[in-house]
């Protein structure tokens, strides 16, 4: 028994056996192109809501679809327009293009070959270019628990209500008491131990088992650079009267935030901020690991920059210029600036910086209020002291210290401040 309607419309038919089909006259490409649309509407949905985060796996291989479907299109038409007779083999040709693109997309992002540094940490991929959630301060929320999670290690943090990765501090300084000010990123808030093993936790430790009478408070927040603390300072820490500023400087803060975000015009009205411009081929390096490998190959790193387009002579304007008002705020408010360069697992290796600091020593060098010092030679000494590889103080898939990498850390602070005789005139201890 059957049942029949016209052409081109759904019909059910049953044979003999009880079978049961059912058949539908829509190409198959239409019904494909329907469900793309719908898809593509909802994933611009989620990219007005949270941006490039919206990106998951199946974004990176339903792009590849859309090429085939556009390109087909364009295929079709063509020999529609020229009577081309091998319309089918182009098509033929093309899909085979387009699925090994899709398994080539596939592969890569099941490797993680081109993986951005937040997506190797299950984040997805995060524009560094967006400000959609920045403010001038890029503090952490206040009197709230999180973890920093990596593939090496999780470590909860608190946070107080500044929103700080420290204990509360209290705004009245007893009468003889001295205050140190940590400023900086990660390696400040200390990503890659617990909370009491931090650098400034250590430095705490050193300097309160000679003077108790000294507070040491962490007000480093992770991706934050020196115009980002310096704001934090000037509009609200220096409520807070501390005597030292601890402020940490690394090729880290020039060649991926300074380089990126600019000086001090980033910070624009109603507490928002403005980066550089990103690349307009950001979309296609966010959706396509295998443009990646174009663009690695060419030259840029996961920022979307060459070290060719870093301005050199720019950048260390814009950092001289900070520090000489960073250390005319603080001399205003009675406290004097320490800047600390701070070296990364790499810059231990080869026992230099990737970027040539000279220009900006010589000219904070003669900066009143500041102190600079650098940290490599006192992490280089030490580490051959200890007998130890440079890798026993830094997480070697992350690249942040250790715990024993924080102490490192904190003994060459503290080295510095009594190198400059800092602590003996500020009578901390």
């Amino acid at each position: 028994m059957s049942t029949h309607k016209k052409p081109g419309k759904p019909f059910i038919s049953f044979d003999r056996n009880f079978g049961f089909y059912v058949n539908f006259g829509v190409s198959y490409k239409l019904l494909l192109g329907v469900l793309l649309v719908a898809y593509l509407v909802w994933e611009m949905y989620w990219v007005y809501k949270v941006g490039y985060k919206a990106i998951k796996w199946h974004t990176h291989l339903v792009v590849y679809v859309y090429i085939w479907l556009l390109l087909s299109l364009v295929v079709s038409l063509a020999a529609k327009v020229t009577n081309g007779a091998n319309h089918l083999k182009y098509q033929v040709g093309l899909a085979s293009i387009c699925v090994t693109l899709l398994l080539t997309e596939g592969v890569l992002y099941g490797l993680g070959i081109g993986a951005t540094y937040t997506e190797q940490l299950k984040y997805g991929y995060t524009s560094p270019y967006s400000t959609q959630f920045e403010t001038w301060y890029r503090t952490r929320t206040p009197n709230d628990s999180f973890y920093f999670v990596r593939p090496e290690f999780t470590h909860l943090r608190k946070t107080n209500s500044l929103g700080f990765s420290d204990r509360e501090w209290p705004r009245q300084k007893n009468k003889g008491q001295k205050r140190i000010l940590c400023l900086g990123d990660s390696f400040t808030e200390g990503i890659g131990t617990e909370q009491d093993s931090t650098y400034v936790s250590w430095l705490s430790y050193f300097i309160q088992s000679e003077d108790t009478d000294c507070m040491v408070m962490n007000a480093g927040t992770a991706s934050n650079d020196p115009f980002v603390n310096f704001v934090n300072y000037r509009d609200h820490l220096y409520a807070y009267r501390p005597d030292v500023i601890i402020q940490t400087l690394s090729t880290n803060d020039i060649k991926t935030d300074i380089a990126l975000r600019g000086g001090m015009e980033r910070f624009v009205a109603g507490g928002k901020v403005k980066y550089n411009n990103a690349p307009w081929w950001e979309p296609l390096y966010g959706l396509s690991y295998i443009s990646r490998l174009f663009f690695t190959a060419m030259g840029y790193n996961e920022l979307l920059l060459r070290d060719a387009d870093i301005d050199i002579g720019k950048i260390d304007e814009l950092v001289v210029a900070l520090f000489k008002e960073y250390a005319a705020t603080a001399a205003k408010n009675n406290c004097k600036l320490l800047v600390v360069l701070q070296p990364l697992s790499g810059n231990v290796n080869t026992a230099n910086y990737d970027y040539d600091f000279v220009n900006i020593n010589q000219k904070l060098s003669a900066v009143p209020n500041l102190y600079l010092f650098d940290l490599l030679p006192f992490y280089s000494n030490y580490i051959k002291v200890a007998g130890k590889p440079v890798g026993s103080f830094y997480w070697k898939q992350d690249g942040h210290h250790n715990a024993e990498g924080y102490k490192m850390m904190a003994l060459g602070v503290k080295r510095a401040l009594d190198s400059f005789d800092i602590v003996k005139e500020t009578a901390i201890y």
